[in-house]
């Protein structure tokens, strides 16, 4: 698909490494039994499905979450986590600090309204805690280091959607306990971004009648300089996800493309059935379930083809890359994207 880190130590902090993310956020399937002619295929492992648990934690965590390491997604250097969330209240009634630079996504279900998120989010970000509020679709970029939270949902009209992505594989966090004041200074207010379609920019040339119909795409320079780049987008078009020539390609950077859909009350529902195509062999695997597929550096995959929408569903990419194109070609031939 071409859409495309230390212990902060006081002795009153706890410090807590995990390997993986906690039972309770996590279930992943393993290589996915029962699909047609599966058993023999080379690249199956890369094909993992969302298995959605109820959250944990304060009055406002998920309804439902699922949660990555690395370790959980080939042994690639990236963890995400993706949740719906309906309920005003805190999160966790904590703060955390990473050793890592990561990304926050908010964003709304409904596709006819993408600016609309449907709450009102609150959150605290730095050692002096300054509090920051937004209801619109947002991205906060959290360079190491800083801390964040609490997260507060201080109203919420609709279901909306909250994505993470670490830059490193292995989940780590320092978690402080809450704060009792805030700082009225805005030093971090820059760190808080509108999510908006207005990088869709060049790639519009790129793109079939099975991609999205709106996108958001923000790129490494619009990230902090954070080397990665990730998409929001909705989708209800049949066909290739690319024009011909575009396909199959690689990228300089892991790809995880992952599809969720947009009913909050069946996470497990995606809505859509879907071809995808995988290495230079081309083989198939055909999904219609909430999916991340694995497509690590420089490797052969694509085309993406939609055969059927029975609802709008949404898609995003992480890839860990600046998310620049290029005109180069591999010595056999795919295009460097």
């Amino acid at each position: 698909m071409i859409f495309q880190k230390g212990k902060h130590g006081t002795t009153r902090r706890e410090f807590v490494r995990e390997t993986g993310f906690g039972a309770a956020g996590l279930a992943l399937a393993g290589p996915l039994a029962g699909w047609a002619e599966a058993a023999a295929k080379k690249y199956q492992e890369y094909f993992h499905e969302l298995r959605f648990k109820k959250g944990e934690g304060g009055p406002g965590c998920a309804d439902h979450i699922v949660e990555l390491s690395g370790k959980n997604l080939n042994n690639r250097n990236t963890s995400f986590s993706f949740g719906y969330f309906s309920k005003p209240g805190a999160y966790k009634n904590e703060a955390r600090v990473h050793p890592y630079d990561s990304c926050l996504a908010f964003v709304g279900l409904d596709s006819a309204k993408p600016d609309y998120l449907g709450a009102e989010i609150e959150v605290s970000l730095g050692s002096n805690f300054e509090k920051y509020a937004f209801s619109i679709p947002t991205i906060i970029c959290l360079p190491k280091d800083v801390p964040i939270g609490p997260i507060v949902a201080r109203k919420v009209d609709k279901p909306y959607a909250h994505y993470e992505i670490g830059l490193q594989g292995a989940c780590e966090a320092t978690r402080l306990p809450a704060p009792t004041k805030y700082a009225e200074t805005k030093e971090h207010e820059h760190l808080i971004k509108k999510l908006s379609d207005s990088a869709m920019g060049d790639a519009a040339k790129y793109t079939g009648p099975g991609n999205a119909f709106w996108i958001s795409w923000p790129r490494s320079k619009a990230l902090e300089g954070f080397n990665v780049n990730f998409t929001w987008g909705y989708y209800k078009g049949l066909g290739n996800w690319h024009r011909e020539g575009f396909d199959p390609h690689v990228h300089v950077g892991d790809e995880f493309l992952v599809f969720v859909g947009l009913d909050a009350g069946r996470p497990q529902y995606l809505g859509s059935e879907l071809d995808m195509y995988m290495g230079p062999e081309k083989e198939l695997f055909a999904f219609s379930r909430p999916m991340v597929i694995v497509c690590p550096s420089m490797f052969v995959h694509a085309p993406i083809i939609s055969k059927k929408v029975e609802q709008i569903y949404a898609f995003f990419l992480i890839r860990t890359d600046k998310g620049d194109f290029t005109q180069k070609k591999t010595p056999e031939g795919y295009p460097i994207q």
